[in-house]
């Protein structure tokens, strides 16, 4: 994700660029301004979003770690659960 911002904005400069050209204005009525525009604003919520999305990448590796360490969730075997239980949830008699 690190190239799809700065591609956004040079393809909003040059496409801003060219508009003010008078080949650039002629292009479908001068739609290179408001594409320019929408390139731009789109390359502005990257680059706004792209801490929260760092923090959201470094606080989930570390819920992983954390519950990798965490013994009560490798006991995955029922006998030695059943075992320390002294209430059990359904009993088969």
């Amino acid at each position: 994700m690190k190239r799809l911002p700065k591609i956004l904005l040079v393809l909003s400069v040059a496409g801003f660029a060219l508009s003010l050209t008078s080949f650039g204005s002629d292009i479908h009525y001068g739609v290179l301004k408001p594409v320019s525009a929408i390139l731009f604003i789109v390359f502005f919520i990257l680059q706004v979003l792209e801490k929260e999305v760092a923090k959201y990448d470094a606080e989930n590796t570390s819920i992983k770690s954390r519950s990798r360490d965490a013994r009560l969730l490798h006991s995955r075997d029922l006998a030695k659960t059943h075992a320390t239980n002294d209430r059990p949830f359904a009993t088969a008699h």
